[in-house]
């Protein structure tokens, strides 16, 4: 059971995550508005090339992204290990031929919302152009992801049933409640964002315990 940590605020909460037990960490790249910050692109890859191979490498690109080629922008200056796909544009057979010739050693996940039952031939869809699937939650009509809450891991669970690809599962996880999704849904790994920030505040920055507590659960599934 892998464990990504999204959220994180700079070079030091980052080597601090990874030694709390972070596999994967995660950032937002590039420009725009998103609650829980955006990490410029220079800055962002001063922190990858500092976490070398210690943990898997994830943007979110496209998050403010009207063209697909902005996207490819992005990608070209970062040296993550995965590109995460979420906003207005999703991957598709023409983008996904296109990434993987670009960066043939990279890997593309794309997020899922889990809303209700359609989520589960939404992930059927996308499975085909992209390598891992992120399944999240949407609060109040908004954008999916960084909601900070739970939805309904049966719906999951079908999804980790049904495609062929690693699924990550994210949505309100912490570690109150991170053993229980993972005996409900059995992901190949688990997020958190909000629930392992201070307090669970937008703004605070990561609760290293929290983020080690969650970690040393998650990994007791191994």
């Amino acid at each position: 059971m892998i464990t990504q940590i999204y959220g994180i605020k700079g070079m030091q909460e980052t080597l601090d995550c990874i030694e709390a037990g972070a596999d994967y960490v995660g950032f937002v790249a590039g420009s725009g508005n998103f609650d829980f910050g955006i990490t410029p692109l220079d800055e962002l890859e001063e922190i990858f090339q500092a976490v070398g191979d210690t943990a898997v490498k994830v943007a979110i690109v496209g998050i403010a992204s009207d063209t697909y080629e902005e996207i490819f922008d992005t990608m070209s200056v970062l040296s993550a290990d995965i590109f995460h796909l979420t906003g207005k544009l999703e991957t598709n057979a023409e983008f996904y031929e296109k990434f993987k010739g670009l960066y043939p050693g990279k890997k593309l996940m794309q997020a899922v919302a889990v809303v209700d039952d359609s989520a589960v031939e939404k992930a059927q869809e996308v499975e085909k152009y992209c390598d891992l699937i992120i399944l999240d939650s949407v609060a109040n009509d908004k954008e999916i992801g960084a909601a900070g809450i739970t939805h309904d891991w049966n719906v999951s669970r079908k999804i980790v049933e049904t495609v062929s690809v690693p699924v990550i599962l994210a949505g309100g996880l912490g570690v109150d409640n991170v053993a229980d999704a993972i005996k409900t849904v059995s992901p190949f790994g688990v997020d958190s964002l909000t629930r392992t920030n201070k307090n669970f505040d937008k703004t605070l920055g990561k609760d290293i315990e929290a983020v080690r507590k969650f970690c040393e659960i998650a990994h007791s599934f191994r």
